[in-house]
């Protein structure tokens, strides 16, 4: 039972806070903004799809060829925060444009807060790949507690940005502790692949002892 439920608690941790942040929007500012709002976080939300399958393909790649292990890691990350880097840019330079198609009326309700909420997609790639590093070294239990704290960080922060300027604050504070998640996880990566590059492929399997005549 515990060899299914720790995998399913590091996926559920992972994103349950992503999931209620239309909830909290809708509840902590009013309906009108979180209309304004789910239209860039759904995009926000696509576009996250793409370094969370990265991530996701790169256990079965690593568990095929351990011995390259670093240099997967190292590309799928490196080329997930590009795109994520890529749509940042493009969110913030167009969302009031997009938020025009959906509804004239959203630029105006939104404003340009929503200008940095793209910014996330740099941490959230980040957290995706700590989380594949973290079934990688069969520890999910361990990190599913750490993605939690992460978890109630977001929304401390979302709650306090907020209450103390808006809808602007709230994204401001959704994008920041997503920040703070992401450079752990960049720490966490950083040293497992030097880890990986000093002592050898930590995933190979040890080779088979020879047969006994």
């Amino acid at each position: 039972r515990q060899q299914v439920l720790r995998p399913f608690a590091l996926v559920l941790a992972v994103p349950a806070p992503g999931i209620s942040m239309p909830y909290l929007v809708l509840v902590l500012l009013s309906p009108a903004i979180n209309a304004a709002f789910v239209c860039l976080w759904m995009l926000v939300t696509i576009a996250s799809l793409i370094p969370a399958a990265m991530a996701t393909a790169l256990f079965p790649v690593v568990r095929a060829s351990p011995k390259q292990s670093r240099h997967d890691i190292l590309l799928s990350v490196m080329a997930s925060l590009l795109f994520s880097l890529v749509c940042a840019v493009f969110v913030f330079t167009y969302s009031q444009t997009i938020l025009a198609v959906y509804n004239p009326a959203y630029p105006e309700i939104a404003g340009s807060s929503l200008r940095f909420l793209g910014f996330s997609l740099l941490g959230l790639t980040l957290k995706f790949h700590a989380c594949t590093l973290a079934r990688l070294g069969d520890r999910m239990r361990k990190a599913s507690r750490w993605f939690a704290l992460g978890g109630l960080l977001e929304l401390c922060f979302v709650i306090a940005g907020a209450r103390l300027g808006g809808l602007q604050g709230l994204v401001l504070g959704w994008t920041l502790a997503v920040s703070i998640e992401g450079a752990c996880a960049a720490l966490i990566l950083a040293f497992a692949t030097t880890l990986d590059s000093a002592a050898g492929p930590v995933l190979e399997q040890p080779p088979a002892a020879p047969l006994q005549t």
